[in-house]
């Protein structure tokens, strides 16, 4: 009986961390997921297009993206909140909003920006995320 006893406790002990566990790993999920949304605001200047990107929680963070004479380029802001959204010009290639901000990959009039936590790479060249960065895109042919 006592064999019993030691055993149903064991089984206890067992199921008691599986479920602790189980809700450690969830409650983290949903931390880490956060609630930070990339934003893109289309504009011009002279005869660029230009998409600032930055995150709603961090708007002193902003990149600028410069489309050198780039034609009808259109104006607003897009919160990309979803990985088949629409955007203005472009498309977005791939999204992976799994943990928040998450990581976007769009084409612009044939440039890639891959946007994630660390950086912003265009074109091969990453950029680090530093308050006003300016980076201009070569013409495309």
């Amino acid at each position: 009986m006592t064999c019993r006893r030691a055993d149903m406790k064991l089984i206890g002990k067992r199921i008691t961390a599986t479920v602790l566990g189980i809700l450690v790993i969830t409650a983290g999920y949903w931390v880490m997921r956060g609630s930070s949304h990339w934003i893109l605001d289309y504009s011009t200047e002279t005869d660029n297009g230009v998409v600032t990107i930055y995150l709603d929680s961090s708007p002193t963070q902003k990149t600028k993206v410069i489309f050198p004479k780039a034609q009808e380029f259109p104006t607003g802001q897009v919160i990309l909140k979803t990985p088949t959204q629409s955007l203005p010009r472009g498309k977005i290639m791939s999204a992976d909003t799994t943990i928040l901000p998450g990581r976007v990959l769009i084409e612009i009039d044939g440039h890639r920006l891959d946007i994630m936590s660390r950086a912003i790479i265009t074109n091969g060249i990453e950029y680090p995320w530093t308050p006003a960065t300016t980076i201009e895109l070569p013409a495309r042919q």
